[in-house]
């Protein structure tokens, strides 16, 4: 009986031995996976060697709009940027009064994402919506304060006709063209 019962024990510690072996394994592969990817301080982009998602704004502040006007632009602006998934850029750049433009743009940042967009066991949700309000979303909205008058443009790098591409196809560029003109845009 005593034999029996060793090599039981046996049998049940090789058992524990895997079960242990295969959770630090798991622990490991969940670590690798969920951690956070890495992005530049200064562009808040992901580093990666593929370009990001762009979509590029042009102020134009050769023509005047009203009060409302302006503010319906700025509207479609911020819902643009609402609209970025996490790791996208959106670029602000001016033409102005001369018609001269200004290559270095006036806004040129990826979304870094919000508190809830970010695995709370390797980021803080409370910092990273700190850091979208105070990276991204106050110095764009200083931009859109800046420039009430102005017209917006659609430009994007990327196959619009690609069948995978479920969020940015062409009709969601359409149906953005068509808000920018209702506002007033031309």
């Amino acid at each position: 009986m005593s034999r029996r019962r060793r090599q039981r024990q046996r049998r049940m510690a090789y058992i524990n031995f895997a079960i242990i072996a295969l959770l630090i394994a798991g622990g490991v592969a969940a670590f690798q996976f969920l951690k956070p990817v890495p992005y530049d301080e200064q562009t808040l982009c992901l580093l990666s060697d593929e370009l990001p998602p762009h979509t590029a704004i042009i102020l134009d502040k050769t023509d005047e709009y009203d009060e409302s006007q302006a503010d319906l632009i700025a509207d479609l602006i911020r819902r643009s940027r609402d609209r970025l998934e996490v790791g996208e850029r959106l670029s602000m750049f001016e033409l102005d009064a001369e018609g001269q433009f200004d290559p270095r743009g006036e806004f040129s940042l990826c979304n870094p994402g919000r508190g809830g967009q970010v695995n709370p066991l390797f980021r803080n949700p409370r910092m990273i919506e700190e850091r979208y309000a105070t990276l991204f979303e106050t110095p764009m909205d200083a931009v859109i304060d800046a420039n009430k008058v102005c017209e917006g443009t659609i430009c994007y790098t990327g196959d619009l006709f690609d069948p995978e591409r479920s969020k940015y196809d062409l009709k969601y560029y359409v149906a953005m063209g068509k808000e920018l003109r209702e506002a007033g845009a031309h």
